[in-house]
């Protein structure tokens, strides 16, 4: 952190139970967040995202046509 600007760095896992399914992992990876403050508090200037792993989420995302 300097002054006006931040960062910072989070991990994530997914668990999915679906019916038939046991719980899994669907989906893992990592965020690197920027942040910047301003008069009402910090706000989010660049967000990525790293997906690690990727399995089937068709159960899990809504993918519109």
């Amino acid at each position: 952190m300097s002054g006006d600007t931040a960062s910072g760095r989070a991990c994530f896992t997914v668990l999915q139970a679906a019916p038939g399914l046991p719980l899994q992992t669907i989906a893992a990876g990592r965020y690197a967040d920027r942040f910047t403050h301003a008069a009402d508090g910090w706000r989010f200037t660049e967000r990525r995202v790293t997906a690690d792993l990727v399995g089937d989420v068709g159960r899990h995302l809504r993918l519109r046509p």
